[in-house]
């Protein structure tokens, strides 16, 4: 394995993804806005277990090896972002629009995750791309968690998730900061993962009270 730390620290948040995703699954709902936004939830923490596992792979086994895997797989983990910040729009505007803005957020996001796609496939594949590409839905996705404490039953849900995105934020600014406590075991991409896996559960709480609450609405 050739970086133990961030392969491991990876597979645990791939892990930590689907274990959520199958949490979120599990909460009743009586149908209507609380399903869409559990099934969202659940898309969401779904999709987001294939950046770090794609990733891990990435880092642990051709990472600098020269293998024929390197560029596709990087790629894929690449367009996996792509689709998590799909996501993000698409949960952001379940959260805070009306069904008619939902759709043309849901038709937009789309059209960008393919175009998106279809730049890092043929043109770029540099991560800063990715950071790029992410920041506007998580900046989306704050604003409508924001919102979401504004809302009579569940204004702790959208706190929850608001500072969810911002344990993100942190996360993202150590690991392009290039921080690191130990440069072996704990450097800038293990520290991204042990606190991204913090903003997670943050933001499955704020998931499961968010479904629970439009249930019975």
């Amino acid at each position: 394995m050739l970086d133990p730390a961030v392969t491991l620290s990876d597979y645990a948040l791939t892990l930590e993804s689907l274990i959520l995703a199958s949490l979120i699954a599990r909460v009743p709902t009586a149908g209507g806005a609380g399903r869409r936004i559990r099934s969202l939830f659940f898309l969401f923490f779904l999709a987001g277990s294939l950046p770090p596992l794609l990733g891990g792979t990435f880092h642990g086994f051709v990472y600098t090896t020269g293998s024929a895997w390197t560029l596709p797989l990087w790629r894929a983990t690449m367009i996996s972002i792509g689709v998590v910040a799909g996501l993000g729009w698409v949960l952001g505007a379940a959260l805070c629009l009306s069904d008619r803005w939902y759709r043309r957020v849901v038709l937009i996001a789309g059209i960008e995750v393919l175009i998106y796609a279809s730049i890092v496939l043929a043109l770029y594949w540099e991560f800063p791309l990715a950071i790029a590409n992410y920041l506007p839905a998580a900046l989306f996705l704050l604003g409508a968690f924001i919102i979401v404490t504004r809302r009579p039953g569940t204004e702790r849900a959208g706190w929850l998730g608001a500072i969810g995105v911002g344990v993100t934020f942190v996360a993202a600014g150590v690991q392009v900061s290039g921080f690191a406590l130990d440069p072996d075991v704990l450097n800038a991409n293990t520290l991204y993962h042990l606190i991204q896996g913090g903003g997670l559960i943050l933001w499955f709480l704020a998931a499961r009270r968010v479904v629970l609450a439009r249930s019975e609405s």
